[in-house]
Formats: C-alpha cells, structure tokens, sequence
C-alpha cells in the first residue's frame, strides 16, 4: 500500500465503503423481504393487520399532526395536493403549467 499513491488510496478506500455501504443497503431489504414473505404467506396476521389498520382513526392521526408541525390539517393537504400537482406536471413534461393552479 505504500508504493500506492495517496489519491489512488483515498479512491480506493472511498470505492470500498461505497460497496460496502450499497451491500448493507441490499442485505437489509432482502431481510425485510423475507419478513414480509413469512407475513404475507401467513392469513391470519393479513386479518389481524387489516382489523388493526381499520382500527386507525386517521382524521385523528392527521390532526395531530397538523398540530404537532403547527399548521392547520387543511395547510397540510393544500401542500400536499400543490406537491402531486407538481409530481404529476413533471412526469408529463409539463413543468412550471401548476404554478398558477389554486387548490
């Protein structure tokens, strides 16, 4: 390593932590995909996630997070409705045609 120029090392190492990094990345997916196969397969906790979700107040759960972040629920889904006008005009190549759009 000592006949190695410092730049080359320093690439080398950077390269070396970004294989690491996108392996740590893969490996945990193909855990949380193994998870959710074994959930998945299972009905009964497909029921027990379904009674619980259905369980879930959202207007409450919106709310408080309206409140938490200081804005009123109605902010919220204004700026989350300008952000998929935005998404949607993009993804038709239509940039900058929602800016004048009031929702």
């Amino acid at each position: 390593m000592r006949s190695v120029p410092p730049v080359k090392r320093e690439g080398g190492r950077f390269h070396g932590r970004s294989i690491f990094k996108t392996l740590r990345c893969y490996m945990s997916l193909n855990h949380l995909a193994q998870a959710a196969r074994a959930v998945l397969q299972n009905p009964s906790q497909i029921s027990q996630m379904l009674a619980d979700l259905n369980r879930v107040d959202f207007a409450n759960v919106q709310h408080k997070v309206a409140d938490a972040m200081g804005k009123t629920t109605i902010d919220i889904m204004t700026e989350h409705s300008r952000a998929i006008l935005r998404a949607d005009s993009f993804d038709n190549g239509q940039v900058g045609k929602s800016d004048g759009v009031v929702v």
